[in-house]
């Protein structure tokens, strides 16, 4: 396998996990929508925040890769 190759293998993996960290981002936020229990607000808003925190994460990871498969070529 090329660097090429690979690098290509890894923004596809990166792809499939941000789509994966919008997904259930989404569904975090249907259950939001449907809890009425407000003694919880705090705890909603952390768990939103930590699935960004890591939706950004991978994004940077993705970006370092794309500049790799640019300096290739």
């Amino acid at each position: 396998m090329t660097i090429d190759d690979s690098l290509v293998l890894e923004e596809q993996r990166l792809k499939i996990q941000i789509e994966t960290i919008e997904a259930c981002q989404t569904a975090v936020f249907e259950v939001i929508r449907q809890c009425e229990d407000s003694a919880c607000k705090w705890m909603q808003e952390e768990i939103v925040l930590a699935i960004h925190a890591i939706g950004l994460d991978l994004q940077t990871e993705l970006l370092h890769v794309r500049f790799a498969q640019a300096r290739q070529h």
